[in-house]
This record gives C-alpha cells, sequence and structure tokens, in this order.
C-alpha cells in the first residue's frame, strides 16, 4: 500500500513539474516569448543618436527579435524592452569614423518562469547609410518602407521580414530558421533572399546587378524579378513559382518540387526540377529545360534549345524558332508546334510509338516506321530540330 502511494506522488510530482516547465522556459540563453502570466515586456533602455553623424549602423543581438520602425526629426533610436532589467543586459554602443556599433548585452538564463525581451529599432525612413542587423534567436521585421545605402538583415533563429526597400547597393535578407519575406526591393547593387529552413517569399525584386534566392527547405515564390545582370532560384524542398523573370543569364531549380515561370526573358535560361515538371508559360531565351520526374511544357513564345526529360512527356509551343532544338522523353511523348514558316533539317526516333509531321512528304522513314529525317523549307535559316521519345509518340504540327 505504501508503495503504491509512494508511487502516486511520484507521478504527480512528475505532471507538476511537467506542467509548469510547458508553462515556462526551457531556453540557454534569454529572449523568448512564451506561455505565463505575464508576456508583457517594459521599456528598460532607450538610447537616441543623430542619423547624420553616422554613414554605417550596425544592431546586433543574440537573443533578442528587433523591430524597425520610421523615426521623426532624423533620429536614430533604440528601445531595449525586458520583463526584468539590470546594468549588465544594457547594450554595449561604440563609434568610430561614422560608425554605429550597437551590441546586446547579456541576458538571463532561464529555467522556470519568463523572461521576454525585445528591441524597437526607429530609423530615418530615407537614410542614405549602410544598415546591418542581426538577431540570434528572434525575428528581424519591418512593415514600413525605407531608403537605405545598403541593407543587411540576418536572425539564425527567426523569419526576416521587410515592405518597400531602395537601396543604392547591395541588400541581404537572410534567415537559419525562418522564413524570409519581403514585397519590394529595388537595389542598385545585388539582392540576395536566402533561407535555410523556411520559404522565401517576394512581390518585386529589381537589382541592378543579379538576384539570387534560396530556400533549402521550403519554396521560392513570387511576383517579378527584373535584373541588369543574372538571376538564380533554387529550392531544395519545395517549388520554384515566380511570375516574370528578365535578366541575362537566368537559372531555376526545384530539388523536390515544380518550376513554373509565367513570363521568361533572358539571353538564355535554365529550368530545372529533379521530381516535378518545368512549366514555362511564355518564353523568350536560349532554353535548357530538364525533368527527372515530371513533364516539360512551353506554352508560347520564341527561342531554342533543349528539353528533357527522364519520365514524362515534352510538350513545346513556339511562334519563332531562333536556333536548333534538341527534345526527349525517356518515358513520355514529345509534342512540338512551330510556325509553318519554320526551315529545318528534322531528325525523329521513338522507341515504341509512332512519328506524325504536317511534312512527312520532306521525310524518309526507316522501315520500321520509328526514325525520319529529312529537309523541310527553304529559308535561309534552316536549323537541326531533333526529337525523340524512349516510350512514346512523336508530334509536329503548326503553330
Amino acid at each position: 500500500m505504501k508503495k503504491a502511494m509512494v508511487a502516486m506522488i511520484c507521478v504527480i510530482l512528475v505532471v507538476a513539474i511537467g506542467l509548469v516547465v510547458t508553462m515556462g522556459v526551457v531556453i540557454g540563453s534569454g529572449g523568448a516569448m512564451f506561455m505565463g502570466t505575464n508576456p508583457f515586456a517594459d521599456l528598460q533602455n532607450r538610447q537616441v543618436f543623430a542619423a547624420e553623424d553616422f554613414t554605417s549602423i550596425s544592431l546586433s543581438y543574440s537573443s533578442d527579435g528587433v523591430t524597425i520602425y520610421p523615426s521623426q526629426n532624423g533620429e536614430v533610436v533604440v528601445e531595449e524592452y525586458a520583463s526584468r532589467w539590470d546594468a549588465s543586459m544594457a547594450a554595449d554602443v561604440s563609434t568610430s569614423d561614422g560608425r554605429l556599433s550597437i551590441r546586446g548585452g547579456e541576458r538571463p538564463f532561464v529555467i522556470l518562469g519568463i523572461f521576454v525581451s525585445y528591441v524597437h529599432l526607429y530609423l530615418p525612413a530615407e537614410w542614405l547609410g549602410d544598415l546591418q542587423v542581426e538577431a540570434g534567436s528572434g525575428s528581424v521585421k519591418t512593415e514600413s518602407d525605407f531608403r537605405l545605402g545598403s541593407l543587411t538583415a540576418s536572425s539564425s533563429s527567426g523569419g526576416v521580414q521587410f515592405a518597400s526597400i531602395t537601396a543604392d547597393g547591395d541588400v541581404s535578407l537572410r534567415s537559419s530558421s525562418g522564413s524570409v519575406r519581403c514585397e519590394s526591393i529595388t537595389s542598385g547593387g545585388n539582392i540576395v533572399l536566402e533561407t535555410s529552413s523556411g520559404g522565401a517569399h517576394f512581390s518585386q525584386l529589381t537589382p541592378a546587378a543579379s538576384a539570387s534566392v534560396s530556400a533549402r527547405s521550403g519554396s521560392v515564390h513570387g511576383g517579378s524579378i527584373a535584373a541588369g545582370e543574372n538571376i538564380t532560384l533554387t529550392s531544395n524542398s519545395g517549388g520554384v513559382n515566380v511570375d516574370v523573370l528578365s535578366g541575362k543569364v537566368v537559372h531555376a531549380e526545384a530539388s523536390s518540387g515544380s518550376v513554373r515561370c509565367a513570363d521568361v526573358t533572358a539571353d538564355s535560361f535554365t529550368g530545372k526540377s529533379k521530381s516535378g515538371g518545368v512549366h514555362i508559360e511564355k518564353v523568350n531565351a536560349v532554353f535548357a529545360l530538364e525533368s527527372s520526374s515530371g513533364s516539360v511544357k512551353v506554352d508560347s513564345g520564341k527561342g531554342s534549345g533543349t528539353a528533357h526529360t527522364k519520365s514524362g512527356g515534352v510538350n513545346l509551343t513556339l511562334q519563332e524558332l531562333t536556333g536548333d532544338l534538341d527534345l526527349s522523353a525517356g518515358s513520355g511523348s514529345v509534342h512540338l508546334s512551330l510556325p509553318m514558316s519554320t526551315s529545318m533539317e528534322f531528325y525523329a526516333h521513338t522507341g515504341s510509338g509512332s512519328i506524325r509531321t504536317p511534312f512527312d512528304d520532306s521525310l524518309s522513314y526507316n522501315q520500321k516506321g520509328n526514325e525520319a529525317r529529312g529537309t523541310y523549307g527553304s529559308g535561309p535559316d534552316a536549323y537541326t530540330v531533333q526529337c525523340e521519345s524512349g516510350s512514346g509518340s512523336v508530334r509536329v504540327e503548326w503553330s
């Protein structure tokens, strides 16, 4: 009987401790907001600087999230909020050669209970200096529009979210564990959006140089990118879905998901998916399209290049052919639509399927009927068009 009572008391104690821990925070360093009776923090420290005195501002906190607001009267204001406070928690501030450096102070080690801390940064909406904001454990965000010299914002454990940013130099938004989101970024240099665990989402990116958007564990989703140089879009675990892409060299790749673009204009364009389809609604480029497991489709446009899939079909419609074309489907059919005015050296082969074209009279077939070659048209530019299917048919028609 006594053993049973002792066992019951032990169980009750374990459950009670578990509930207390659940209501509290178990972290190696403070700065998180969890459930509790008083999740709010008070303003503990406020420092004001003249923005005109600085060409560079660096803000770094290991455990606090940072929210950025527009300031008044050309001031830079740093406000530190916490549920409790001592002198060691105040930020360390240094100035040198036009640079303002702010580094967060100590935060308590919390096992049971609640500790809340965060930072508000106030900055002129138009300040042509370089801004660097780093949050080790917390988000970096703003809902306001800013014009800056350059911007670097990062979080090790939290999201990074900006509204509209105009910068003379580079803009970089990075998160190791969280999503990266922005509305509009116009940059006189490069734009980088990067997340290791989360999605990358944007409405409009306009860099004078290049744009790079990557999500290692999440999708890349956006409205438009118009770059003076190159565009690189990558997702290791998710799709790439962007409406409009315009640049010199454009690369869109998804390891586990589809690649979808409404309009692509480039000198060269690569669209690649290891596990998913590639669908381009309109293209104007020399293209290289590839899917390991999915279909490849182009609805309209002009260009030349290659389109290959190991498992799926290839469906290509062009209003103008500007160079050689090489299409292949390992397990699926190839369907090609071209203008009747196209001149070409044509070759087609199927492993098990038929070949049909509107210019069959110009082709020579082998005895089996699964291989055809010949010349069509009399124009000055006769491009090579090659269509192959391992298990499916080849169809050519006029667009």
